[in-house]
């Protein structure tokens, strides 16, 4: 299952994947993240969590341009329901020099509602995940 979010523009910013062989859920942000995309986007990761019953979250934030504002919001609002939804851990990429790892930072040590671990390389935070998400 592959779902694609678009802005007004016709852009794709977030794309969801459900990957049934790491047992995980997979999203790619890309392009600059508005709040309105934000939060469409965290309520249909919310609702892909429970629909399929999966645990963990596999973030890739590497192509995104600009802040990751709204920190505060997810820690507050997004986290608590995620969790009630079934997430329980969450690793997150950006890129190293991205100004978006400042809020992904801020949104870890905010919550505590789910695992949540950031990340520079791709496949440091697939090994991290993996320890979580095993085939039950």
């Amino acid at each position: 299952m592959i779902h694609r979010l678009t802005n007004s523009f016709g852009k794709v910013y977030m794309t969801i994947y459900v990957d049934r062989e790491e047992k995980w859920l997979r999203y790619i942000r890309e392009g600059y993240q508005s709040e309105n995309n934000i939060k469409t986007g965290m309520a249909a990761l919310t609702d892909t969590i429970r629909q399929t019953g999966l645990e963990c979250v596999l973030g890739d934030l590497s192509l995104v341009v600009g802040p990751i504002s709204y920190s505060q919001w997810t820690a507050i609002e997004w986290a608590p329901q995620a969790s009630k939804a079934g997430l329980k851990h969450m690793a997150l990429v950006v890129a190293p020099e991205a100004i978006a790892g400042v809020g992904l930072e801020n949104f870890k040590n905010s919550q505590t509602h789910v695992e949540t671990k950031v990340f520079f390389e791709l496949e440091e935070a697939k090994r991290w995940l993996r320890q979580f998400c095993k085939v039950r």
